[in-house]
C-alpha cells in the first residue's frame, strides 16, 4: 500500500507497507489475469487487491511487461494495473546483494525489501506527468496508479538491462566455479557451503544461497541461459517477501525443494491462478 503522510517542516513522506496479505505475480500471471476471457477470475483478483492484499511489484516486472507486448495486450494490462490502485509495494528484485546486506544489518523486512530508488523515481515521474513540476504535498490514492510505470519506464530500461545482465553473468560464473569445486571434492564442498537453516530475519539470504546450492546440484542437466538470472532474483524475492506467489513451474519446483522448515511463500504456477485466488479469498 502506498500513501503520502505529513512529514517534518511541512513536507511529506511516502509510506510503503503491506496491508494484510502480500502477493507476487510473475509477468505471465499479470498478463494472463489481465487478458483472460475468464472475467470472473480478473474480477476476483481486483477485489482481492482492493480488500486487503498488496501486489509486490518490481521495476523488472514493469520492464518485462513493456517488452514485446502488442497494443491489444498492453491496454488490458494497464486497466488491470490501474484497478489495483495504490495497493502495491515497490519490491527490490535487481539489487539482491543490497537486500541481503540490509538483512545482515538488522533492517526490518519492510525496509530491507523496499526498492527506494524505484519508489522515489516513480513519485518524481508522477509529479512531472501530472503537474509538469516537482511537488511535495499530499496526493490522492489515484496518484499511485500502476499503469504510470509503463509510461515512465522506457527511460529506465537500459539501466535495468545492464544491472540484470551483470547479475546474470556473475550468477553463471559463480555456479560454474562452485560446480567444479563440487566435482573435485564433494565433502569439501559440503564443508565450505553447508545448507543454510531458516532465519526469520534473513529470508532473502536463505533463499539466495539455498537456491544457488540447488542450481549447482542441477548444473549437469541445467545451464544458466539468458533470462534465467531475472527468474532467479524474481524467485528469491517473491518467495522470501510474499505470502503467496505465482512463478514459472520450474522455479516453483525449486523453491518447494528448499530446506524445511521455512516460512516462504506458497507458490502457484499458471494453471493454478484460480487456486491462488481461492487461497487468498479464504484469508480475507
Amino acid at each position: 500500500m502506498l500513501e503520502t503522510v505529513a512529514g517534518g517542516q511541512g513536507g511529506t513522506r511516502i509510506n510503503a507497507y503491506v496491508n494484510r496479505i502480500s502477493i507476487y505475480l510473475d509477468n505471465f500471471a499479470i498478463i494472463s489475469i489481465a487478458t483472460t476471457r475468464d472475467v470472473d477470475l480478473r474480477r476476483r483478483f481486483v477485489s482481492i487487491f482492493q480488500n486487503g492484499a498488496d501486489l509486490m511489484f518490481s521495476p523488472t516486472n514493469a520492464a518485462e511487461l513493456l517488452g514485446p507486448q502488442s497494443p491489444t495486450t498492453i491496454l488490458p494490462i494497464r486497466n488491470f494495473l490501474d484497478a489495483i490502485g495504490p495497493h502495491w509495494f515497490p519490491l527490490e528484485t535487481v539489487k539482491l546483494l543490497d537486500v541481503m546486506k540490509a538483512e545482515d544489518e538488522g533492517e526490518s523486512a519492510g525496509k530491507a525489501c523496499l526498492s527506494e530508488w524505484f519508489l522515489n523515481q516513480y513519485f518524481a515521474a508522477g509529479n512531472i506527468w501530472r503537474y509538469g513540476e516537482q511537488r511535495s504535498g499530499l496526493v490522492e490514492p489515484d496518484f499511485f496508479r500502476l499503469s504510470l510505470v509503463l509510461d515512465w519506464l522506457p527511460g529506465q530500461r537500459e539501466r535495468m538491462r545492464v544491472l540484470g545482465a551483470d547479475f546474470e553473468s556473475s550468477l553463471r560464473t559463480q555456479i560454474m566455479r562452485m560446480r567444479k569445486l563440487y566435482e573435485r571434492d564433494k565433502r569439501g564442498f559440503q564443508r565450505l557451503f553447508p545448507r543454510l537453516k531458516w532465519q526469520d530475519n534473513k529470508p532473502a539470504t536463505f533463499v539466495y544461497y539455498s537456491l544457488l546450492w540447488q542450481l549447482v546440484m542441477e548444473a549437469r542437466a541445467f545451464q544458466i541461459k539468458q533470462g534465467d538470472g531475472h527468474d532467479f532474483f524474481h524467485s528469491v524475492m517473491a518467495s522470501a517477501y510474499s505470502q503467496f506467489a505465482a512463478l514459472d513451474k520450474h522455479w516453483k519446483r525449486r523453491i518447494e525443494m528448499l530446506p524445511k522448515p521455512n516460512r516462504l511463500a506458497t507458490i502457484y504456477y499458471e494453471p493454478q491462478l484460480n487456486d491462488l485466488a481461492t487461497a487468498v479469498e479464504a484469508i480475507l
